[in-house]
């Protein structure tokens, strides 16, 4: 389910972005999903400063590395390792499957 939106010209970087659109959101967020685009440093500080406990499912670009940061893991940082972890062959072939909100009140989700 789509809770906010923007249109911007061809100026406007992605995670540029991330901040006006999380401010659009009047619920709690449990997590945000985007594209490859808002892969990055910016977007997960913005994302943490409207929520310590919100997933973030960002697929990384094919050029990521971990941030390098001492102490606990980002979330991205995990993510990656998730993926180095992989057999061969599988990283970077495999599609993102998204849940969405399945309309029922037991919280359940459904695949697309």
């Amino acid at each position: 389910m789509i809770v906010a939106q923007t249109l911007t010209d061809q100026d406007a970087d992605d995670p540029s972005q991330v901040g006006p659109l999380l401010d659009q959101v009047d619920n709690p967020m449990v997590q945000v999903t985007a594209d490859g685009a808002y892969d990055g440093a910016p977007t997960d500080q913005t994302i943490a400063a409207h929520g310590d406990a919100i997933g973030v499912v960002i697929p990384p670009r094919s050029t990521a590395v971990p941030s390098g940061e001492p102490g606990v893991p980002t979330q991205r940082d995990r993510h990656l390792a998730m993926i180095a972890q992989r057999p061969p062959g599988l990283a970077g072939h495999d599609r993102l499957r998204p849940t969405i909100p399945s309309g029922n009140d037991n919280g359940a989700a459904a695949r697309r």
